[in-house]
């Protein structure tokens, strides 16, 4: 393996800058187009076997999922644009690149909070839970809204209670004290 790795950073340091760019991005692609089809698999093979999904299974899906898309917006800004038609000139937005690997940052940030490091099933719910209280908790007591939401709000707030029951009894199963 350590020769697999000895030789690509061989392979790397001979090409110019411009060759690595390119080798980069190539695998990039690549990779995201694969981890697609699984994706695409995964789903079919949920749906074939009616296998019930759990809803953390469900997230951390579409939370990949939403990893591969922002790397591939960021691979077509990084293209750029022409300004003028029949034009040569492509002009990259920094800006809006580094927006998007900003959130792509919080994104991993998350993934990696709520499915990485907890040690046990009971551990990656109760920080999920935490997360989604959290979530519906930023939606909770705004001024003016409009009355068709205002029965969406109850509704979050009751999922609330129901979420903080889960993680307190998730919490007693851990045999950690409530205070």
């Amino acid at each position: 393996m350590k020769e697999d790795i000895l030789s690509t950073e061989e392979y790397l340091s001979q090409l110019d800058e411009s060759n690595v760019i390119l080798f980069f991005k190539e695998h990039i692609e690549n990779l995201c187009h694969t981890v697609f089809k699984l994706i695409h698999q995964l789903r079919s093979y949920w749906k074939y076997n009616q296998k019930t999904v759990s809803e953390s299974d469900c997230i951390a899906q579409c939370m990949l999922q939403m990893g591969l898309l922002r790397t591939k917006s960021i691979l077509n800004l990084l293209k750029g644009q022409s300004l003028l038609e029949n034009s040569n000139l492509l002009i990259q937005d920094i800006p809006s690149i580094l927006s998007v690997l900003r959130s792509y940052y919080e994104l991993c940030f998350t993934f990696h909070n709520i499915f990485i490091t907890q040690q046990s099933d009971a551990e990656r719910e109760i920080v999920l839970s935490i997360w989604e209280i959290r979530g519906f908790q930023n939606r909770q007591g705004l001024n003016n809204v409009p009355e068709e939401y205002k029965e969406k709000e109850a509704k979050e707030k009751n999922e609330i209670e129901n979420l903080k029951n889960k993680v307190s009894v998730l919490l007693l199963q851990l045999k950690v004290l409530i205070m």
